[in-house]
C-alpha cells in the first residue's frame, strides 16, 4: 500500500466495498511474504542464419529501397471506391495515390507498381498486407520484375505501419 494509507484507512475501504475486514487482517495479509516464484530458465537468443543479412524492412537505410502497398476503400454516399497508395519506406514520400471505381486486382496493382518503377526506379522489396490482390499473381509479377514481395504478419500492422498511418492521415482529412 501506499504510505499515507494505514491499515485502519484500508480497512475502511474494504468495508465500503461490503467485505467484512478489521484492522488485524489488514496487518496480517500485509505482513506476508509473496510464495517464491518457480524458477524459469531464460530463452536462448536466436542466433542469425549463416550468410544472411538483414535486409531492414522496418527501417530502410536509403530512399527506394523498400516500398508500402495497401488499399483503403472508402464510400461516398452510395458510391465505393478503394485508394491504391504506394509510400517509400525511407521518406515517407507518398509515391503513388490512384482511385478505382471497382476492387482492383492482382494486375492492376502490379501495373501499378511497374508504372511507379518507371517514375522513381525499381525497388528491392514490395511490403503489402494478405489482401487477395497481392497473392499468387501479383507476386509472380514482382518476381519477374526483380522485386522481392514481403507480406506483412497477419494481426501486426506495424510493419506496414507507415502506409496505415498515411491512411489515417488521409481518413481524417477526408473528413474536414
Amino acid at each position: 500500500p501506499e504510505p499515507e494509507f494505514g491499515t485502519r484507512s484500508i480497512a475502511r475501504q474494504v468495508l465500503r466495498a461490503t467485505i467484512q475486514i478489521s484492522r488485524s487482517t489488514v496487518q496480517r495479509v500485509l505482513r506476508e511474504h509473496k510464495p517464491p516464484r518457480p524458477h524459469q530458465p531464460a530463452k536462448p537468443a536466436m542466433a542469425a542464419s549463416a550468410g544472411v543479412t538483414p535486409h531492414h524492412l522496418l527501417t530502410p537505410q536509403r530512399i527506394n529501397r523498400i516500398w508500402h502497398l495497401d488499399l483503403l476503400s472508402l464510400q461516398i454516399l452510395w458510391f465505393r471506391f478503394t485508394v491504391a497508395a504506394i509510400l517509400d519506406g525511407f521518406s515517407r514520400r507518398l509515391l503513388c495515390l490512384r482511385v478505382y471505381r471497382r476492387t482492383p486486382r492482382a494486375r492492376d496493382m502490379a501495373a501499378l507498381v511497374r508504372r511507379v518503377a518507371k517514375q522513381f526506379g525499381k525497388p528491392r522489396f514490395v511490403i503489402t498486407d494478405h489482401g487477395t490482390q497481392f497473392r499468387r499473381q501479383f507476386q509472380s509479377a514482382m518476381k519477374k520484375m526483380d522485386v522481392i514481395p514481403v507480406q506483412a504478419r497477419v494481426r501486426a500492422p506495424y510493419l506496414n505501419g507507415k502506409i496505415e498511418r498515411a491512411f489515417r492521415t488521409f481518413r481524417i482529412w477526408w473528413r474536414l
